[in-house]
């Protein structure tokens, strides 16, 4: 359907498509011909038939209604609102009439980004102090359109709707601290379980010869499958937060809710075996197949006598799709006494080299450093454990997100510690789909250690 704009372009279009021929024939001094007259009639209409123009009219009249009653409607939301200004025309909250006291302020703001960031922080403390039972933040958040924190009335026990402000701060921060989430394929999911569909096997070529018949082939397909898994923070803070730190108190409980989740997902994604403690998921570590698996020499166990030989092994064993961008992912442990270790190694360098350090890359391929991974320290015994994984996690992982982060919190279970217990919950799922086959490997390859 056509936008307004795209309306009143096409209407003025067929003005000057009109007023162009009416002038080419003034410029000749000739009446218009057949064709022209038929053009100009469709354009404007004759008799009792409506031009396009009277139908390109009416459909932005019709459109024009349509959005002044949802405007209307948005608006509607916003009934009681104490000041107006905070709510922009259609309906949603205008930041530039959100005011930051001096006392709240406090230092830089890390969970937020923009030009609104403090704002946005302060929003974000007002709703904390609100569940918190704090009539004057509740009454903050009604009198700025902000009605959608409360999902209960009862203001000792119940659950509350985050804002989308708070809401998308946390998913953004989950992104920044957490490898899974900014590294994996994220996909929207639907109510109940969503399935994708997977390419399992392309055509087969064979030789023909003549008269011969030929076995046909197809394309198979199978499918990710992905069930949203609730994913839970529950903890505690003081009854007595203060009002005079409301943007560091957003700030603070917006990124302490978000590295808790970001941690989780990391964990599922490299560590997950199946169990309870990762929500039954299955992460890269129990799901690759042989072929996607370089194994280290035998009774190489510790960091300090890994090779060269594994990584290129690995590097050997990627399968090379289009468009494929292979990174590594391994822990800081890992990187500094194995990659960094083996490039200070490989000759050439001098005492800028050592003061300088290496960039976070290895043999030609960027790392990111995953904290959830199993590290193990220059001593520690790694037989068995996979230290390693290079390739595009984006092409092997697909992570499912059903948005929706909710808080609820109760003031009467901690009564004698004079405590508010909150919960906050996400709902997701992982599926490392691409796993390789026993003989060849898939985009993502990872080096286990050698069992001794």
């Amino acid at each position: 359907m056509k936008t307004v704009k795209e309306l009143q372009a096409a209407i003025q279009e067929q003005h000057d498509r009109v007023a162009a021929i009416l002038n080419v024939a003034k410029e000749e001094s000739r009446d218009l011909s057949a064709d022209e007259e038929k053009e100009i009639d469709e354009a404007q209409g004759k008799g009792d038939q409506v031009g396009k123009i009277g139908e390109l009219e009416a459909k932005l009249d019709r459109l024009l209604k349509v959005e002044s009653k949802q405007r209307e409607i948005a608006r509607q939301r916003f009934v009681g609102v104490q000041d107006q200004e905070a709510v922009s025309d259609n309906g949603e909250l205008n930041m530039s009439a959100i005011k930051v006291p001096a006392k709240a302020k406090a230092g830089t703001v890390r969970s937020y980004k923009g030009q609104d960031a403090e704002k946005e922080a302060y929003i974000a403390g007002q709703f904390f102090l609100s569940i918190n039972g704090n009539e004057n933040a509740g009454s903050w958040l009604k009198s700025h359109g902000i009605q959608n924190a409360l999902s209960t009335s009862d203001n000792t026990k119940g659950g509350y709707l985050v804002p989308e402000i708070i809401e998308s701060a946390i998913i953004r921060n989950v992104e920044e601290f957490g490898v899974a989430r900014r590294e994996c394929r994220v996909y929207p999911m639907g109510v109940g379980v969503t399935l994708l569909p997977r390419r399992a096997g392309g055509f087969t070529p064979v030789f023909a010869g003549e008269n011969s018949t030929v076995t046909a082939s197809d394309l198979a397909f199978d499918q990710i499958r992905l069930e949203a898994r609730k994913l839970m923070v529950f903890s505690s803070w003081s009854s007595e937060l203060p009002e005079d730190s409301i943007v560091a108190l957003g700030d603070l409980l917006t990124a302490e809710v978000a590295q808790a989740f970001a941690v989780r997902e990391d964990q599922c994604l490299f560590l997950g075996d199946g169990t309870s403690t990762y929500g039954g998921m299955v992460g890269l570590p129990s799901a690759l197949a042989a072929g996607s698996v370089a194994t280290t020499a035998t009774n190489v166990d510790t960091p300090a006598e890994i090779t060269i030989a594994s990584f290129e092994d690995a590097m050997g064993k990627l399968l090379q799709l289009p468009g494929l961008q292979p990174k590594w992912y391994c822990h800081s442990s890992i990187y500094y006494n194995v990659m960094q270790r083996l490039g200070y190694a490989a000759a050439g360098n001098s005492a800028v080299n050592f003061n300088g350090g290496f960039a976070p890359t290895f043999l030609g391929y960027p790392v990111v450093l995953c904290q959830a991974m199993a590290s193990g320290g220059p001593t520690t015994d790694l037989s068995g454990s996979f230290i390693c994984y290079f390739g595009d996690m984006s092409r092997a992982v697909t992570m499912g997100q059903k948005r929706g982060i909710s808080i609820a919190v109760d003031n009467s279970y901690g009564f004698n510690t004079d405590s508010i217990f909150f919960r906050a919950t996400e709902r997701f799922d992982l599926n490392c789909h691409e796993r390789g086959t026993a003989t060849a490997g898939g985009p993502i390859i990872g080096i286990r250690c050698n069992p001794s």
